[in-house]
């Protein structure tokens, strides 16, 4: 007998109808008629409470998006108003070793009230979404709490893929505000991770600029232009001002058409702001560099010149400092070997700006274009000058810098004083000549701290961590190490990722207190983090001046100067009383006799010149 399936199944409907039409489904109904009306019940009140939830959500969501409306704006200008908006003003770095205890203050001026908090709070309970958890990371974050900020943020905006732009972009700028403070390795990965944010959020109207210039800066390190130009594109249509940062890009990738088209909008927008604010001295020394990159130094000191001379600020004095930098650059000629230059511009420029960290790195390229060893025609020159009594600083500065290369400390000696004596606030000098003194004569120690302290003083407004870097060896010397570990570690906070910094506090730790267990502990950890960054390679910034530089581009022309001591130097020392070192410094006479023994101690120039050729 076989079986077939078809009869099973209808034999199985059949029973099924028979069971159906034999109850007796009145009574049935009428037996469960309370649960059907209280099951009704409550799925109505189920879906009403749903919907009441979602609308109360949505009160709350507008209700908080009109309390944060004055922060958003502030963080992230709408297309109508950006175009007002001020574009001189640059994103801040962290400038200290770790996260930043809060949102940076320029970021959030008009802040997340508690009240508007509260609000996207009650909306993440009723109906979470994308919008109320970005404002509870954002006040998350100003508060403070920024590892559990970027937590939360990053559900909605992650690493890899697309998600909430808002978020993407605040996690752009949180990123910018760490990563300087973190060593090469750690930084290599956050910048990665920023450009990534950027990338998802430069679309999107409302991206702040911060983020778009940082990603900009960021991609420009690690070689790719071509974004790096898109980034600047979006923001200078945003924001006409950033032209001057795209044309100082387009000048660096020799894009003429770019060049030009972003210098005329840059021209355009500059001098509009000056129109409008004559004493804008940002606007101004934008316009300033901007036609120094094109070459036209003489309408760039024409715009400076429409400011009089006692109402320049630094920045303008610097600018015009670099204008006769440039000048000087221009001046150099080589032919047949034999290389010429107009010192009297790096005399101009040494006047108006003693301090010019710009002026050493220029007679440092001269140096170092030569072989260091100068050609015989600049040598006549020179030693002329210092023959007759017509020597000036700048001849000094580069004769110093001859012999600082060659690692000759004692002739560079003399002729580093005779740049800081006529020039006392030339900080290159001052530093480089307490560094020389505290290296070869140890009876001077006191007179080379007054001049490394007096270095720190005038360049205050802009710190060298190479200067806090001298000063702590200068200290070593005098075997005041405490103070002297005070210093290197200013010079570490400045700049964390120069090894021989830490390698000069391991040092200082163990010379401090040789029986300590603290400080062996504090020097092994300096020389941990030497090691690592010996071992790492950094990200190499490209030579293109950044957007809040003050800086001429003959900086880019010239940044080849280095420390004048070795990397490996670990020497513990120390110094005295700074006015009585000043003092000292610049109250020997320049007499004829003295300048004729310098020309003779020049001779050694000249000889090696002759016999050796140039390197």
């Amino acid at each position: 007998m076989k079986l077939n399936p078809s009869r099973l199944l209808v034999s199985w409907a059949g029973f099924v109808y028979d069971w159906i039409i034999t109850r007796e489904w009145k009574r049935v109904v009428l037996y469960l008629l309370p649960a059907i009306v209280f099951g009704g019940l409550g799925m109505a009140v189920t879906v009403g409470s749903w919907l009441d939830r979602g609308l109360l959500a949505q009160r709350y969501l507008e209700f908080g998006n009109e309390q944060i409306a004055d922060w958003e704006q502030a963080w992230a200008p709408a297309p109508s108003e950006s175009s007002m908006a001020a574009t001189t003003a640059t994103p801040e770095t962290a400038n200290a070793g770790g996260m930043p205890e809060a949102l940076p203050e320029n970021a959030d001026e008009i802040r997340i009230s508690p009240f508007a908090e509260s609000l996207f709070r009650r909306v993440q309970l009723l109906k979470p979404s994308d919008r109320s958890q970005f404002v509870v990371g954002v006040a998350m974050a100003q508060r403070g709490a920024l590892a559990q900020a970027k937590t939360m943020l990053a559900k909605i905006a992650p690493s890899q893929g697309r998600g909430y732009v808002p978020a993407h972009a605040m996690l752009a700028q949180l990123l910018t505000f760490e990563l300087q403070a973190q060593p090469a390795p750690k930084s290599r990965e956050l910048a990665e991770e920023l450009m990534h944010h950027a990338d998802q959020s430069k679309q999107w109207e409302r991206v702040p600029r911060s983020v778009l210039l940082a990603a900009s800066d960021l991609n420009v390190m690690v070689g790719n232009l071509s974004a790096a130009i898109q980034l600047l594109k979006i923001a200078a249509e945003r924001f006409p001002g950033d032209s001057f940062a795209l044309a100082q890009l387009a000048q660096h990738m020799k894009n003429e058409h770019l060049f030009d088209e972003a210098h005329g909008q840059a021209e355009k927008s500059l001098m509009a702001e000056l129109s409008d604010d004559p004493k804008n001295a940002s606007a101004r020394l934008r316009l300033i560099q901007l036609y120094a990159m094109d070459g036209k130094l003489d309408r760039a000191e024409q715009v400076l010149q429409e400011v009089p001379g006692e109402d320049r600020s630094p920045e303008l004095q610097r600018a015009l400092s670099n204008i006769y930098l440039t000048r000087y650059d221009d001046s150099i000629v080589t032919e047949d070997g034999e290389v010429s230059v107009d010192f009297r511009y790096l005399d101009t420029a040494l006047q108006i700006d003693p301090s010019n960290p710009l002026i050493a790195q220029a007679v440092a390229k001269l140096v170092r274009m030569q072989g260091p060893r100068p050609s015989k025609e600049l040598i006549a020159h020179l030693f002329e000058s210092l023959a007759n009594g017509s020597a000036t600083p700048a001849t000094h500065a580069y004769l110093a810098e001859v012999y600082l290369v060659r690692q000759d400390f004692a002739k560079a000696i003399p002729h580093l004083e005779q740049v800081v004596k006529r020039m006392p606030n030339a900080t290159e000098y001052l530093n480089n000549l307490a560094y020389c003194l505290a290296e070869l004569h140890p009876e001077r120690c006191e007179q080379a701290l007054g001049l490394s302290l007096r270095a720190i003083e005038l360049s205050k407004q802009n710190p060298r961590s190479d200067y806090y870097d001298t000063l702590s060896f200068v200290l070593s010397r005098l075997d005041r190490y405490s103070e002297a570990i005070t210093a290197i570690e200013n010079a570490i906070e400045l700049d964390p990722n120069r090894h021989e910094y830490h390698t000069r506090a391991a040092a200082a730790y163990r010379q401090l207190d040789k029986e300590s267990q603290a400080n062996e502990s504090l020097a092994l950890a300096h020389e941990r983090l030497a090691q690592q960054l010996q071992e790492s390679q950094p990200l190499k910034q490209e030579p293109r001046p950044d957007v809040s530089s003050t800086t001429d581009p003959v900086e880019t022309l010239t940044n080849d100067a280095e420390p004048v001591r070795s990397a490996d130097s670990t020497e513990q020392e120390i110094g005295p009383d700074a006015d009585q070192a000043s003092e000292n410094a610049s109250n020997e006479p320049v007499t004829g006799e003295t300048i004729i023994d310098e020309a003779n101690t020049d001779e050694a120039v000249i000889d090696e010149a002759n016999t050796d050729g140039r390197n």
